[in-house]
């Protein structure tokens, strides 16, 4: 019975380290996008040459965060899923030896 426990808390724990992760990714995208807007407004009322370079990223690198957060998710979800069902089939695995030895 603690060996459920145990695995219901090593999964939280470790659903708690992927959104911690992907959390970090968020803020770390924000910055770079109140980079961007910084740089737009500096770039725009200075009349720079590199105004819509500026203006092109500000449309561009968040639909790029977005897809790379968004693939991240896929992948976590996908890897979760094949790491549950192995070690599904190592317990289903484990059992049959057990039986098997039991009966000899």
């Amino acid at each position: 019975m603690n060996n459920g426990i145990e695995k219901k808390q090593d999964n939280y724990i470790k659903k708690l380290q992927g959104k911690l992760v992907f959390r970090i990714m968020a803020v770390v995208c924000l910055v770079i996008i109140a980079a961007l807007v910084v740089a737009v407004i500096i770039t725009g009322v200075t009349g720079s040459q590199y105004f819509l370079g500026c203006l092109v990223l500000m449309m561009i690198v968040p639909v790029l965060f977005y897809l790379m957060l968004w693939i991240g998710r896929l992948l976590s979800n996908l890897y979760d899923e094949k790491l549950e069902k192995a070690a599904k089939m190592l317990e289903e695995s484990e059992a049959k030896m057990l039986e098997e030895n039991d009966n000899k």
